[in-house]
């Protein structure tokens, strides 16, 4: 008995993650995220180092970004064998993003940026029938993305490089029932831990491709160990048959990702932009977790990898720009995988933005998107998810920053004096 009960402590206790469709955060400024979470290919501001280094050497000699977004998910559950409507906790969440730019040489330029690349929260009522599987679920991220660009254009014409190393500091908690016949015991477990990954840039811009621009960017997975502590709380009579509590550390890794885009000019100020990207969920295959008797539990998730496809246009006007595009992120979770801590699903996102710009070199950029309402129905086998209905999700994000830049010193010419040409001979003073 103590095993089983120890094998449900495990499954309920490995945290879901947040996957590109709703959860992801896709685009750090809200210039890309105006036009439809396209960035790779367009230098917007500091906030580019996030999704492709490069893109920094096209910045001039001083960039600072401030902002950050403010997003919102309901969800809803319908339990197969009921006909009531559950209500998760609509709380809104807020995620702060800050990056600055400096341009060192003429081809140099370093950047810094502190982000969330992933955030999740979901809180369901305690008597809710998934409760087994999660109360409630959060999963936080802070990033520290020092950055190099080059400005290769010198030696292989419109080419620039960047390279991004980032420190990710990721916290986790769960909560979540375990049944014992008539009683409930309350298991609540929470861990951090420290990972880093790599990020390459380039931008392909060359004379003979105007008004066409490329951008491609790669990020390695991230490896995270969370030490965590499990703490149970129980009727007395039961509490002897439940784990002790102590310290229950998991290791899971966060995806790769290629992303692929281009940007085209239509007519002067407008222009056309497209991306895809292509996230290695597969990384979460198995997860691994040491319980406090130092029973190690392994788990197959079976996540799946995905394809994003993005796109939107871009108006530049005296006054700013004004954004729209479209995205369609689809759920690296299989429907027999479907659970309350990470109702996820295949989302289309409608998006819009602009930006307002001001004499004294500071912008303002807003953007807001709306994924269209969707709903999914958990697999059908036998305990593949354990609770079996279907799930709806609503979610919205709104993004905000301000940006100051500098441009850079225009190149001085130094004027040289003529050379004198010299008389002819017959001319020549004796």
């Amino acid at each position: 008995m103590r095993y089983l009960l120890l094998s449900l402590l495990c499954v309920s206790l490995v945290p879901t993650l947040s996957a590109a469709a709703g959860f992801q955060i896709t685009s750090q400024s809200p210039a890309a995220m105006g036009r439809g979470h396209t960035g790779v290919a367009s230098a917007d501001d500091a906030a580019a180092l996030a999704v492709n280094p490069a893109l920094l050497s096209s910045l001039g000699a001083l960039d600072l970004f401030v902002g950050g977004h403010l997003e919102r998910q309901t969800a809803l559950f319908r339990e197969e064998t009921a006909d009531t409507l559950i209500h998760a906790d609509a709380s809104l969440s807020t995620l702060p993003a800050l990056f600055v730019a400096y341009r060192l040489t003429d081809v140099w330029e370093v950047g810094l940026g502190l982000y969330t690349p992933y955030a999740l929260h979901t809180r369901w009522p305690e008597s809710a029938p998934g409760r087994a599987l999660a109360i409630s679920e959060d999963f936080f991220t802070l990033a520290v993305g020092p950055t190099a660009a080059l400005d290769a254009r010198n030696w292989i014409e419109g080419l620039r490089l960047g390279a991004t190393v980032e420190i990710v500091r990721a916290t986790a908690q769960r909560d979540h029932a375990i049944f014992f016949g008539d009683e409930i015991a309350r298991s609540q477990w929470g861990g951090a831990a420290w990972g880093v990954a790599g990020r390459l840039g380039m931008h392909y811009n060359p004379a003979p491709l105007a008004p066409l621009s490329l951008g491609l960017a790669l990020t390695s997975p991230t490896v995270l160990h969370f030490s965590g502590t499990v703490d149970l709380d129980s009727p007395a009579d039961i509490r002897p048959a439940l784990p002790a509590d102590g310290d229950a550390d998991m290791s899971l890794t966060l995806p790769y990702a290629a992303v692929l885009g281009a940007r085209y000019t239509l007519w002067r100020t407008l222009s056309a932009h497209a991306e895809a990207a292509y996230t290695g969920w597969s990384t979460v295959d198995t997860l691994t977790m040491t319980l406090p008797d130092a029973t190690e539990k392994r788990w197959v998730r079976d996540y799946r990898n995905t394809l994003s496809v993005r796109g939107g246009i871009e108006w530049q006007h005296p006054l700013g720009a004004v954004r729209g595009g479209y995205a369609y992120e689809p759920s690296p979770v299989k429907a027999k995988r479907l659970e309350p801590g990470f109702p996820d699903a295949d989302s289309h996102h409608l998006t819009a933005g602009m930006s307002l710009s001001s004499p004294f070199g500071v912008t303002l950029e807003l953007a807001f998107d709306y994924a269209l309402p969707t709903r999914r129905t958990t697999g059908k086998a036998t305990y593949t998810p354990s609770v079996k209905g279907q799930y709806e999700t609503r979610t919205w994000l709104v993004s905000a920053a301000f940006v100051l830049s500098v441009p850079k010193a225009p190149e001085t010419i130094v004027p040289t004096e003529p050379t004198p040409t010299p008389l002819p001979e017959e001319f020549a003073t004796p």
